[in-house]
Parts: C-alpha cells; sequence; structure tokens
C-alpha cells in the first residue's frame, strides 16, 4: 500500500510539472503592428482577447528573420505582420523568480 501511494505521488508531480511546462512553452500566432526598434528590442502593437490594445517587445529576433524584414529600418513601422511567438520561462539571477520572456519564431508580413 505504502508503495502504491509514493507511486501515486510521484505520478501526480511528473503530470503536473508537464501539463504546467506545456502551456507556458505553447506558441501564439497573432496580427500585430510594428511600432518600431529601440534599446529594449523589437515593439509590435495588437489588439488582445479584451479588444484592449498591447505591446509585445522582442529584446531579440533571429538572423534569419531580420535577412527577411530588416526591422531596425523605420520604413516597416506602422506595417502589419502575422507574428508567431514563444513564451520562455527565464529564471532571474537570484534564481528565486522567473519571468516569461516572448521568443519571436516566425513573421510574415500581411499584404
Amino acid at each position: 500500500m505504502k508503495a502504491f501511494i509514493i507511486k501515486s505521488i510521484v505520478i501526480l508531480f511528473v503530470t503536473t510539472g508537464f501539463t504546467v511546462n506545456n502551456l507556458r512553452n505553447q506558441t501564439a500566432t497573432i496580427k500585430a503592428t510594428f511600432d518600431g526598434f529601440d534599446e529594449y528590442g523589437y515593439s509590435f502593437l495588437f489588439t488582445n482577447e479584451d479588444d484592449e490594445e498591447e505591446i509585445i517587445t522582442f529584446d531579440s529576433v533571429s538572423g534569419d528573420i531580420l535577412k527577411k524584414y530588416n526591422l531596425k529600418d523605420e520604413s516597416l513601422v506602422g506595417e502589419e505582420f502575422e507574428i508567431t511567438y514563444e513564451l520562455v520561462t527565464v529564471e532571474d539571477e537570484d534564481e528565486e523568480t522567473s519571468s516569461d520572456k516572448p521568443v519571436l519564431k516566425s513573421i510574415k508580413k500581411v499584404e
């Protein structure tokens, strides 16, 4: 009986951890307007599900994406894109807290 309880607890922790990680690392695709590049990164404006305007900023973008769209060029400001990103959990230096960081996976200009 004791072995069964321990096994059940282990399965519960493994399953719970797996579910939380899967939810956190899912990708999302949105339509957003490029707002520009500054010292904080590449910013996009979008309307959330509550019909409120939000900004999402990517502190870095892959070289492949920058080859396709030079997001440092001001001529793309105001252009609409379909962007796919993933929220990745980042541990803070003190490792007592963590935060979710958006990572741009793909981008496509809406024509």
